[in-house]
């Protein structure tokens, strides 16, 4: 869950990237990558997606999380029989986090390849596009990355969200400190619309919570960064909440000391990153939101760590599985998940029963519980406050 922003990938990630498709089995023909189920039959279930397999950044790796998600629940369901007895093929085109191909590729496989079943890209900025291409198709499908408000606030007959919107996620951080004492709060966020949406959710949500939001400021760089935690410093705030995308705490926690500046407390955006592991020093003792982490409680989540863990880690040898393993993986077998149970629920794939059970059900999933209110907006998760403490990532307020 990032906004779009430059990342360098060294020589060695982008043969790992390049190579992944190949190890994972895919049929790769274009920017088409096909997983057919053993013993197809024309009875088959075609299920499809887009997701950014290659271009630039740090898409490619979250696609790949994701898609690594999407095949393991294609095998685990037709080993399982398959869906209604019909064993199940995969088709995901790689959009390359390119709009245009986002939105070719739903439509190509709502009206070229018969798609019956669609789950979602990566992304609010792609589900922007692609979710006009799934309303006018009229298949169901999950979004598992895809929170901004505008994207859900008119409601929708086809598309629903796995995530609550973007200016809700940081409540419970605000909960939480204010429970910890805090009565003031700094609000700062990068000059992007995924910080943006959040910093939004905690200064509209810090009043009716009790506290007082001291100072805002978005910046854009170091230098605007190091001012305006300099001038928030001056306003006695107990709490500095906000930032960027969550692998890039360790570098405000930088800019900020080399200001010489500090905080009795800190609340930064998805603090649940596994990358943010290799900085666990200078982040302790420092809390912020998590969408999802191996440890929490949610239904089905040991045995998918377990599942994960042990379909990956031999065809990866030379990458952490826990780098693979995050909750962009785990969000995307949540709506596979919840897309099965759906079918499985109406009995039948006639697309508007699918739909209308995949609305109504109040579910929980490895990525937490599910449920639409009334706009087709996702109130079932809340998301835990998670700290680090002794080197480790800790759920403190679990919902």
């Amino acid at each position: 869950m990032k906004p779009s922003r430059p990342r360098s990938i060294s020589p060695s990630r982008r043969t790992f990237l390049k190579q992944a498709l190949t190890v994972i089995g895919g049929v790769v023909l274009g920017n088409r990558v096909a997983f057919a189920a053993e013993h197809a039959t024309d009875a088959r279930v075609l299920i499809g997606a887009s997701l950014p397999l290659s271009g630039p950044g740090f898409f490619a790796e979250d696609g790949l999380r994701q898609l690594l998600a999407y095949r393991m629940w294609q095998e685990q369901l037709n080993a399982d029989g398959g869906l209604l007895g019909r064993p199940v093929e995969l088709v995901v085109y790689d959009d390359a986090n390119d709009a245009g191909e986002a939105v070719a590729a739903y439509a190509r496989l709502i009206h070229d390849d018969g798609a019956e079943l669609l789950l979602g890209n990566y992304g609010s900025g792609m589900a922007r596009v692609t979710i006009p291409v799934v309303e006018q198709g009229g298949i169901p499908c999950v979004f598992p990355m895809a929170w901004q408000p505008i994207l859900w606030s008119q409601g929708h007959r086809w598309a629903a969200p796995l995530l609550p919107i973007a200016t809700t996620v940081a409540h419970p951080l605000l909960e939480y400190h204010r429970a910890q004492g805090a009565e003031r709060i700094a609000v700062i966020w990068a000059a992007n619309d995924y910080a943006r949406d959040l910093a939004n959710g905690l200064r509209e949500g810090a009043a009716p919570r009790g506290l007082e939001v001291a100072f805002v400021r978005e910046y854009d760089g170091d230098e605007e960064l190091a001012t305006a935690l300099g001038e928030a410093a001056t306003t006695d705030a107990d709490v500095l909440m906000g930032g960027n995308v969550g692998e890039t705490i360790p570098h405000v926690v930088e800019v900020m000391r080399n200001a010489e500046v500090a905080f009795p407390s800190y609340g930064w955006f998805e603090i649940d990153e596994p990358a943010l592991l290799e900085h666990r020093d200078e982040l302790e003792g420092m809390t912020g939101f998590g969408l999802w982490l191996p440890t929490m409680p949610f239904a089905g989540n040991r045995r998918f760590v377990h599942d994960f863990t042990h379909r990956w880690e031999s065809e990866y040898p030379d990458e952490p599985i826990g780098l693979l393993l995050d909750h962009h993986s785990s969000a995307g077998y949540a709506a596979a998940q919840l897309t099965r149970r759906a079918v499985e629920t109406a009995g039948t794939l006639e697309p508007e029963e699918v739909r209308d059970a995949l609305f109504a059900m109040d579910t929980s999933t490895v990525f937490g519980p599910y449920r639409l209110d009334e706009r087709g907006m996702q109130v079932g998760k809340e998301v835990p406050v998670v700290r680090y403490r002794h080197g480790l990532r800790e759920v403190v307020d679990q919902r």
